[in-house]
């Protein structure tokens, strides 16, 4: 499954995405928020900006699935993840990371579904802008 701020696999991805402009320098920014006090939980606006804007997803069981069996939906499209890997410093992290395309610019808070061998994971929401 997908990660989620919530922490219960429903809602606002537990994401980054990391820009990396013309000069090669990049910055990394959280796709949601929670607020301590109200216990509530936000997809953060994503702007995808023409740079190259590169989503990094954390889940588990993931890495097992065979090699070209794994893709991302964001809304209607379907990519390929760019990379995966699995993170030892936590025993069962993985990791995928897809390039967001200036065509999902705009669409707003949507569904992210990953999918490895065949079976979806939990659907999470990021906000693309």
């Amino acid at each position: 499954g997908i990660f989620t701020a919530t922490g219960d696999g429903t809602g606002p991805a537990l994401c980054n995405v990391t820009i990396t402009f013309p000069d090669t320098t990049a910055e990394t920014r959280p796709c949601s928020r929670c607020d301590e006090l109200t216990g509530t939980c936000e997809a953060l606006p994503v702007e995808l900006t023409g740079n190259e804007e590169t989503l990094s997803l954390y889940g588990t069981g993931i890495r097992n699935a065979a090699p070209g069996t794994v893709s991302v939906r964001i809304g209607s499209q379907t990519l390929t993840p760019d990379a995966m890997a699995s993170l030892t410093e936590v025993p069962g992290l993985d990791l995928v990371n897809v390039r967001l395309p200036a065509t999902l610019a705009g669409l707003g808070e949507s569904d992210v579904v990953l999918m490895a061998e065949g079976i979806e994971a939990n659907p999470v929401r990021i906000n693309l802008q």
